[in-house]
């Protein structure tokens, strides 16, 4: 085995740890809170990329990024999703549905001001 060919595996089994520590922690933080463009969330969400705009600009959702270039928390969506739908496919929305929706508007508007 040559100089080089020793190297190369003193290296690779020095990295090698550090390479799955790595990689441990970018699959962590993908799960964690994934962030989507505008398109993306709105498709996610069901609407117009417009109602996603306005959801930011209103402070339901928390904008991510500068200039033109926004996305937008997959968790938030979640949570906005969940907060707006009715328990049950037969059941209407009622006033708890309502408060709830209302609490996480007013946690994203409390977060952007």
């Amino acid at each position: 085995m040559t100089l080089e060919e020793t190297l190369k595996t003193i290296v690779r089994e020095q990295l090698a740890p550090l390479e799955r520590h790595l990689s441990l922690l970018a699959g962590a933080v993908s799960k964690v809170d994934e962030r989507l463009s505008r398109k993306e969330a709105a498709a996610f969400m069901g609407v117009d990329v417009d109602t996603i705009t306005d959801w930011i600009r209103e402070g339901i959702l928390t904008r991510y990024g500068h200039g033109k270039i926004i996305r937008i928390s997959k968790q938030e969506l979640l949570s906005l999703k969940e907060a707006s739908r009715p328990k049950t496919a037969n059941s209407q929305f009622t006033d708890e549905d309502a408060s709830a929706l209302a609490v996480a508007i007013l946690n994203r508007k409390k977060k952007a001001g």
